[in-house]
C-alpha cells in the first residue's frame, strides 16, 4: 500500500485489507480516505473500518479515488460508458471499451465530467480526463483534459463547478509555449486558487510548478 497524502486531525489508521494498492488522499476531518484497489476506486470509512468499491469502477481500465470531502463525496476516475473507444490490441483483436473519465461520486453513483474541450484522436481507453482535487463543500473539482494534435498530447487545466445542480466547466490559463500542457493538482478550499505543474518549451520537457491566483492569472515557480 502506498500513501500519497495526509491532511487530517491526528488519528490512528488501521485496515485489514491487503489489496489496497494506493491510498491517495484523506478528508480534512480524517473520516474518509480514497485510493485504488484492484484497479478500481474505493472509499474507506476510517472510523467504521469499511471499504466501499465505487460502482462503475471495476474494469480493465484503472479507476481511482483522488480526493474526498468531509461528507464522503469523492473526486476520481472511472470507466465512462458514455464514451467508447475501439482499438486493435497486440494480438490483432479489435477491443471495444469505455474511456476512463473524471467524475464525482456521490449518493452511490458517478457523475461524469466528460472530456472537456477535447479534439483529436484518443489513442487508448485510459487517455480521457482526470480529476485530482475537490473543494470540501463538494461544489468545485479540479481536473485536466487531453487533446491530441498530430500525435502530440496537450493537457489543459480545468475546474468544474456545481451551479445549482448544473455542472459548469472553466478552462484556466496556461503559458502559450506549453509542450505537454498544464494540470491542476490541488485547489483551495473556496476554489479560487490552484496549484499544479506545467511543461513548456523553455524547460525542454521538464515539468515545473505553477500557481494560479485566479483562472486567468498564474505564476511559475522557478527551479
Amino acid at each position: 500500500c502506498l500513501i500519497f497524502n495526509i491532511n487530517a486531525q491526528e488519528k490512528e489508521f488501521i485496515t485489514n485489507s491487503t489489496n489496497i494498492e494506493l491510498l491517495r488522499n484523506i478528508s480534512p476531518n480524517g473520516k474518509y480516505a480514497v485510493g485504488t484497489v484492484n484497479r478500481a476506486a474505493f472509499l474507506w470509512d476510517v472510523e467504521a473500518g469499511t471499504i466501499t468499491i465505487l460502482s462503475g469502477s471495476a474494469s480493465y481500465q484503472p479507476g481511482g479515488g483522488y480526493a474526498v470531502t468531509d461528507e464522503g463525496i469523492v473526486a476520481g476516475t472511472f470507466p465512462d460508458s458514455n464514451y467508447i473507444v475501439r482499438y486493435i490490441d497486440l494480438y490483432g483483436d479489435t477491443i471495444t471499451e469505455p474511456i476512463v473519465s473524471g467524475g464525482v461520486w456521490q449518493n452511490g453513483q458517478w457523475t461524469s465530467i466528460g472530456l472537456g474541450a477535447f479534439s483529436g484522436t484518443i489513442p487508448g481507453p485510459d487517455e480521457g480526463s482526470y480529476v485530482y482535487s475537490i473543494t470540501n463543500d463538494g461544489k468545485t473539482v479540479a481536473w485536466n483534459s487531453k487533446n491530441y494534435v498530430n500525435g502530440r498530447q496537450i493537457v489543459y487545466p480545468y475546474t468544474w463547478t456545481n451551479n445549482n445542480g448544473t455542472w459548469e466547466g472553466k478552462t484556466w490559463s496556461q503559458p502559450e509555449n506549453v509542450r505537454q500542457g498544464s494540470s491542476i493538482m490541488s485547489i483551495s478550499g473556496n476554489g479560487s486558487t490552484a496549484a499544479g505543474w506545467t511543461q513548456t518549451d523553455e524547460t525542454e520537457g521538464i515539468r515545473e510548478g505553477i500557481i494560479w491566483k485566479s483562472p486567468t492569472y498564474y505564476q511559475l515557480i522557478p527551479f
